[in-house]
């Protein structure tokens, strides 16, 4: 079964599930859980018995706008490092959403996470403040006729030259493994350059 959730918008229940979960050890028999979602901030959920059951689904104080996040567990501590595409609403309402990665740790099992940090960023600030979640746009997503909901911003499909070059370059799937005393992080990579088109590493 998903690990969801139910918020109240206007009068009414919306469910909110997770997708591309990632997990890691918080301690011996404790399992932490962050999924995306289109609510404008990651969500949690948490195992005490090893994975057999889930808590509730609740949103995170990490912002971030329906991209996918990676964690691990610091070697020799009970920390939690995670990598994720770190966004205001604002940004991603202007096509923003995955133009930074960054990192936090956790020492409390993921309840609350310090030293933000930027891995790459084409945005100012290594840390975000969360906004309120926003249920409508899962509600305008399921119902895409109905005008009076606002969606879920939408990427631009070629951006004009004003805006051009690493300003639109977008940092996504994090994969993680540490070695050693170093933390090794790969992640797709792309821009736009000065003519609209799509450059990728090679």
């Amino acid at each position: 079964d998903w690990v969801h959730s139910r918020l109240d918008y206007q009068g009414r229940k919306v469910d909110v599930k997770g997708t591309e979960p990632t997990i890691a050890e918080a301690q011996p028999g404790t399992i932490f859980m962050l999924m995306r979602t289109k609510t404008g901030r990651l969500f949690q959920s948490w195992s005490y018995d090893n994975g057999e059951t889930w808590t509730e689904g609740v949103p995170s104080q990490l912002a971030s706008v329906n991209s996918p996040a990676q964690l691990a567990t610091v070697p020799g501590t009970n920390d939690l490092l995670v990598v994720w595409n770190q966004s205001s609403i604002t940004e991603a309402q202007n096509s923003f959403y995955r133009a930074r990665l960054s990192t936090a740790i956790s020492r409390d099992q993921g309840r609350t996470w310090t030293h933000f940090q930027n891995i790459e960023s084409s945005r100012e600030g290594t840390y975000v403040a969360p906004e309120p979640v926003h249920p409508e746009w899962i509600l305008a997503g399921l119902n895409p006729r109905n005008d009076e909901l606002p969606g879920y911003p939408k990427p631009p499909q070629r951006p004009d030259k004003e805006h051009s070059g690493r300003l639109y370059a977008s940092y996504t799937y994090p994969a993680v493994l540490f070695h050693g005393n170093n933390l090794l992080v790969s992640h797709a990579d792309l821009h736009w350059d000065e003519d609209g088109k799509v450059v990728t590493p090679g």
